[in-house]
């Protein structure tokens, strides 16, 4: 089942890693080249000096005989050495998901396109109502978390304590909740 919303991100120009660099802050960064993977990339680590990248060349573009779906897998790849950018989380800005999700065709077409098409599904009419885990909630309705590897819900009814999240050893761990629909049909942002 896909999500409701996911953290939005960007490139942030400011950091970068050229040719012949080496990273100084972990994160995941793009390459400059194209037809390439996003890759983490952290201090410390011998990456070949510099950091190189798999680059796609020629695509296969042949048709499964089994499934009759195309294969987009790469015939001819190649080593290239690159720069990098590092992608960051936009604060408080997230994409709504549609119930086919972002790319319901599964080509690289629509991949290779998602600049163009994402300023769609941006949500930033103003600050999403939030409350910390023990926190009430203020209004009935469902609530999102992002966690750093996943999403995670809970639907919570007005005046009762959002839930903590387990940790480690079983651990609560205390989280920012998001409202994201309110059984009233209200707004899920804050009144300005």
């Amino acid at each position: 089942e896909l999500p409701k919303r996911i953290p939005r991100y960007e490139l942030d120009l400011s950091v970068r890693v050229d040719k012949g660099e080496r990273p100084v802050i972990t994160g995941i960064y793009l390459p400059d080249v194209e037809q390439a993977p996003a890759q983490l990339l952290y201090p410390g680590v011998e990456y070949g000096n510099p950091p190189t990248c798999r680059q796609g060349i020629k695509r296969k573009g042949t048709l499964n005989r089994i499934t009759g779906k195309y294969n987009y897998n790469w015939l001819e790849t190649r080593w290239a050495e690159t720069g990098w950018t590092l992608i960051r989380r936009v604060e408080g800005e997230y994409l709504d998901v549609p119930p086919e999700g972002f790319f319901p065709n599964k080509t690289p077409d629509e991949l290779y396109s998602w600049p163009e098409r994402e300023k769609d599904y941006i949500t930033r009419e103003g600050e999403y109502i939030s409350a910390w885990s023990g926190e009430l909630s203020p209004h009935s309705g469902d609530w999102s978390v992002f966690t750093g590897s996943e999403m995670k819900y809970a639907s919570v009814g007005q005046g009762q304590a959002l839930p903590y999240l387990t940790g480690a050893k079983d651990s609560p761990q205390r989280v920012c909740w998001t409202l994201i629909k309110r059984d009233d049909n209200g707004s899920v942002f804050r009144a300005r």
